[in-house]
Order: C-alpha cells, then sequence, then structure tokens
C-alpha cells in the first residue's frame, strides 16, 4: 500500500511546473506541492528529515504512477512552503545560520516545514533567526532594530498579511513560547483593541490576553515608566541648577505632553504609545532645560528600575509562563549552553 502522502491523480492532466533550481536531472525523487514538481535526492532528503526517511523507505507498489520514470510523493503543503524549505536543504547559501540575510517570508517556510518533516538543525537555525527580533531581556530589546536578519518582502504571501499575527501563529505551531511576549507587545503597539476580536488567526485565548494586555500597558504600565517625573521633591539636597520651582514646573509639562500623547495611543509613526518606547535620550536632554544633572542621573535610575521591573512582568501580563521558564524553553530548543 502507497504511503498516505504519495496518492495523487497525475492521470487528472492538471499543469505541472518544474520548480527553478530544484529540478536535478541526475536525482530519483519528484515531489509535488500544488502544481509544482521538483527532482531531488531522495538520499539526501531522507538523511536530512526522519519523515522523509521512514517514508521513503517504504516499498514502491507495483502500481505506483510514476513521472520520468521516478517514483513521486505528493505533499499537502503550499508550493512556497516547499520551494522554500527544499532550497534550504539542496542550495548552498540559500538559508544560512544568523545573523546572514533572509526574508520573514523564508523563515516562516522553513520553520514551519523543518518542524513538520522533522528536520532539527534547519528548525533550529530558522529558531535562531526568528528569536534576533524577540530577545528575552530588556537589553537586547532596546537593541532589537539592529539585532534581526531577516526583512519583509512584498512578494512574500506572509508579509502581506500581519506579520505579528503570522509569528503568533508560527511561534505556536513549534512550541517557542519565548517568542510570544515581545511578539504580543508588537501587536499591542500596532493594533487597537478591536483589531484583536476580529482577527480570527487568533486562538481565543490569546485574543482575551492581548486584550488584558494591552489595557494594562496602556494605563498601569504607562504610569509606572514615568513615575520619575513625580519625584522632583525628593532631591532635596540638590542646590544646583534650576530652581526647584522651575523643575517641578518643567516635569510637570513634560509629563503632561507625554500623558496626552498616551491618550491619543500614537506615536509619531503611527503605533500605539506603549511604555518602553514612552522616553527616549531626545526626552532626558529636554528634561535638562528643567533640572541638574544630579537629578538627571536619579531619574535614570529609578526610569531604568521601573523598566526592567515591567519587563520582569511582561509575560505574565500576556498570561505566559515567567521569563526564566521560556529562557529554559529557547536554551533547550536551540541548545545554548
Amino acid at each position: 500500500m502507497a504511503h498516505p502522502l504519495a496518492v495523487t491523480p497525475f492521470s487528472l492532466g492538471l499543469p505541472l511546473t518544474r520548480a527553478e533550481g530544484l529540478w536535478f536531472e541526475d536525482c530519483g525523487l519528484i515531489i509535488r506541492a500544488e502544481k509544482t514538481i521538483y527532482r531531488v535526492s531522495s538520499a539526501v532528503l531522507a538523511m536530512q528529515s526522519v519523515v522523509f526517511r521512514d517514508m521513503l523507505s517504504m516499498p514502491t507498489p507495483m502500481d505506483a504512477e510514476m513521472i520520468d520514470g521516478c517514483p513521486f510523493v505528493s505533499l499537502p503543503d503550499s508550493a512556497e512552503d516547499i520551494t522554500n524549505f527544499l532550497k534550504a536543504i539542496f542550495c548552498y547559501g540559500f538559508f544560512d545560520p544568523a545573523p546572514a540575510p533572509t526574508t520573514f517570508g523564508i523563515l516562516c517556510s522553513v520553520l514551519r516545514m523543518s518542524r513538520k518533516y522533522e528536520v532539527d538543525e534547519l528548525k533550529k537555525r530558522a529558531l535562531a533567526h526568528l528569536s534576533q527580533a524577540h530577545p528575552t531581556t530588556l537589553e537586547d530589546w532596546e537593541n532589537v532594530d539592529e539585532l534581526p536578519s531577516w526583512k519583509t518582502e512584498s512578494s512574500d504571501s506572509d508579509g502581506n498579511i500581519d506579520q505579528n499575527v503570522v509569528t503568533v501563529s508560527v511561534a505556536r505551531q513549534v512550541g517557542a513560547t519565548w517568542i510570544l511576549p515581545t511578539a504580543f507587545y508588537r501587536m499591542c503597539q500596532d493594533s487597537v483593541e478591536e483589531s484583536f476580536v476580529m482577527n480570527d488567526a487568533l486562538d481565543a485565548s490569546d485574543t482575551v490576553n492581548l486584550i488584558k494586555g494591552l489595557r494594562f500597558l496602556e494605563t498601569t504600565g504607562v504610569s509606572d515608566v514615568l513615575a520619575f517625573l513625580n519625584i522632583v521633591l525628593l532631591y532635596k539636597s540638590c542646590c544646583t541648577g534650576p530652581s526647584t520651582f522651575e523643575r517641578a514646573w518643567g516635569l510637570q509639562k513634560i509629563a503632561a505632553h507625554l500623558r496626552t500623547l498616551a491618550a491619543l495611543q500614537l506615536c509619531a509613526d503611527g503605533t500605539q504609545v506603549m511604555p518602553f518606547e514612552l522616553w527616549s535620550a531626545d526626552d532626558w536632554k529636554e528634561m535638562g532645560s528643567y533640572t541638574c544633572k544630579h537629578c538627571i542621573s536619579e531619574m535614570k535610575k529609578v526610569h531604568s528600575r521601573r523598566c526592567q521591573k515591567l519587563w520582569e512582568e511582561l509575560p505574565e501580563i500576556f498570561g505566559l509562563p515567567s521569563w526564566e521558564e521560556l529562557r529554559k524553553m529557547k536554551a533547550e530548543a536551540l541548545e545554548l549552553e
């Protein structure tokens, strides 16, 4: 009896297209995904994939359909996913380890297929790429724009959908739970509550946790990271810079501006105002007009502590395990020391 994946009615005469760069005349296995066919080495594929090794070890039935004298396997996956997956296996340099560049669409394809067909080394490579954009420490989060090795291209099917939703979906599929806190945080940055409710691609429990997390970040989270603006009178020993009254007035002015900004829920780039993005180097510079270096130094310490505290709470805010547990999951999945 043929393997369930190997039953395909080629006799229907559907138009098929050979995959560019994945048709090797000296190889003896034909694979089909949608209307695309591939001719690759069964030995190499079996060596890389546990699923293909088991499948190809089964005897070929006498009545099995053939193409160019070669047995074929029909897969239920999209042609895009299988093309990217096979190129990652057979085409040198197509999907190198991070920080080598790749695209979001390729990354998602390789991660989904390597998990499904049990290509462990490829799965770890894809997880390492994705993890670059979803760090587990606040320090790495603050430098995350410099880290991702992948980019979104308009030609990627995944790139045309909400990238954050795709990230959550893929992370759930492959068990990469440590990706979720920052993926959820980005969704809060880029979406409004109504969009969570209307998004059918999200699991119901994720939708509930996202709404709860968004409400917390917009209120308590924002207040916590801006708490240092309310402690100007604490530094009584400071006798330099503008007067206490001027400092208090200046900080209240800045605080009022930020509260207004938070109420509008929009940053300059159109994203939601979230706690970690509420205060920048430019803001500290502006504060120099209202207070002295000593006060700013103390306020920076308070701000840093509040941000770190909120970061440690971030997984729990979205109903996820603690960072400690998530880092253990990540280390085991990527086989980190």
